[in-house]
């Protein structure tokens, strides 16, 4: 038995058209088979637009599949009714957020067809990683500045001169920084940031938050350096990271991730040393 199937797509924006695969259906003359993305990282990542209407559908849709007896469903409000004819005339009309692929055909039954296109179209399940926060990034830029203050300046108080959540003074307004090296006056200052977490919009403001800080901080005084470490995401793309890449170096401010807190630690603690002498 032949079948026809098609992707199911989100499309943020129908204007810019800009889309990602989130499920498959498949069906033939009496059957409809369909998968779904189960891991929504990705989805989420890809957009700052809301997707609980996604989820809702591909939840509703699937639920309906698995429990369908025949193809002779009423349809409810709102919700995709699972005949043939009519689900063939969503896939052609639908225009929204929620799209479709052209019908593509195949020789092999539906649930064939499930089977060997999810592994090809559908981004593949991730496992769950070990949640890192901005509590997280806060930790290993201190502990970075705290090893190389040590190494540099032999001392057991380290507390004397690296500082957490520590109020630098800027021209309009003091302001809470994650990290200070400072002795008698701040040498330099980190903020941290974690892009694992899923939150776009809080992502957003902290970006927001830091940039006006180190804004009004430089306007101060130009002899803090400024520096940004982050956690990065898994899939760098993402809109929020790409933004702050390109915002603090346009700033002046450090960018850094993995061992660059390291080698910068060990830069700013040679200023350091050379204050303390």
């Amino acid at each position: 038995m032949s079948g026809r199937y098609a992707l199911v797509h989100f499309v943020p924006d129908p204007v810019r058209g800009e889309r990602i695969n989130v499920g498959i259906i498949a069906w033939g003359a009496s059957e409809i088979r369909c998968k779904f993305i189960e891991d929504w990282r990705r989805v989420r990542a890809f957009s700052d637009a809301d997707i609980s209407h996604v989820r809702d559908f591909a939840r509703d849709f699937g639920r309906r599949m698995a429990s369908l007896g025949s193809v002779d469903l009423v349809q409810a409000s709102g919700s995709p009714d699972p005949c043939v004819e009519k689900l063939e005339r969503m896939v052609r009309t639908w225009s929204g957020t929620i799209q479709f692929s052209d019908v593509r055909g195949s020789l092999k039954p539906p649930v064939r067809i499930i089977e060997e296109m999810a592994s090809v179209f559908l981004p593949p399940e991730r496992p769950a990683i070990k949640r890192e926060t901005k509590m997280t990034a806060v930790a290993l830029a201190a502990q970075s500045v705290r090893r190389a203050v040590g190494a540099k300046l032999k001392c057991g108080d380290l507390n004397r001169y690296v500082l957490t959540r520590h109020s630098v003074e800027g021209r309009l307004d003091e302001h809470e920084v994650d990290v200070v090296l400072a002795n008698g006056s701040v040498i330099a200052a980190v903020q941290a940031i974690s892009f694992r977490i899923s939150e776009n919009h809080r992502l957003e403001k902290e970006i927001d938050s830091i940039a006006w800080a180190f804004d009004d901080i430089s306007k101060k005084t130009k002899k803090t350096k400024l520096g940004v470490f982050v956690i990065p995401p898994e899939d760098k793309d993402i809109r929020q990271y790409r933004r702050a890449r390109r915002l603090f170096p346009a700033m002046n401010v450090d960018f850094l991730e993995g061992i660059g807190i390291d080698k910068w630690a060990i830069r700013q603690a040679n200023v350091l040393k050379e204050h303390a002498r």
